[in-house]
Order: structure tokens, then sequence, then C-alpha cells
């Protein structure tokens, strides 16, 4: 019973932790900005991760939150304990025909 009563304080705890440090639509669009801006040199100065932006969605699931880009519903980003992994594309190009009225290219 002890044994029991410990594992649910841990997940209280934990479940707890996970609220606290889940990242913010914020956190996510910086972290994809800056990955945008390291893959693409010339276009993230001219402001092409503001563009990018647009096509990307959030998605708050109380313990961890994510990106995905609109239309096509792909991952991009993925957030946990206060830190963002972006693990999708950042090319421009690919998504050129899906947003052809967001995108000016």
């Amino acid at each position: 019973m002890k044994k029991f009563r410990n594992f649910m304080i841990f997940l209280i705890i934990l479940a707890v932790l996970l609220l606290i440090t889940k990242p913010s639509q914020q956190a996510h669009l910086d972290k994809i900005s800056e990955k945008f801006k390291k893959e693409n040199p010339l276009t993230g100065t001219l402001g092409g991760a503001d563009y990018f932006s647009k096509i990307v969605s959030y998605h708050d699931h109380y313990f961890y939150s994510e990106t995905k880009i609109s239309l096509d519903n792909k991952p991009l980003s993925f957030g946990i304990f206060g830190l963002v992994m972006v693990h999708g594309s950042t090319d421009l190009n690919e998504y050129k025909d899906k947003f052809r009225n967001l995108l000016p290219i």
C-alpha cells in the first residue's frame, strides 16, 4: 500500500510539473524561427520566418504542446518540460503549392 501511495504522489508531482513547464506558443514560434533562419539565412533575414509562422498551428495538450503545418497537418515541433524540439522541415519551397495565397513566392 505504501508503494502505491508513493507512486501516486510521484504521478501527481509529475503531472503538475508537466503542466507548469509546458512550452507556450511563442516559445514554439521562436524556436521554429531560429531553425528557419539557420537553414535559410538570406530568406530568414528578409523576414521569411514571419511568413512561415503563418502556416503553423499551435496545439495545447495540457502536458505537452506541439505545432503542425496548418493544412496538411504535418508535425513541426514538439515541446515538453520547457524544451521545444523542431523536427519538421522549414523549407518554404516544400509548402509553396499548398499555401500560395499566404506566401509571396
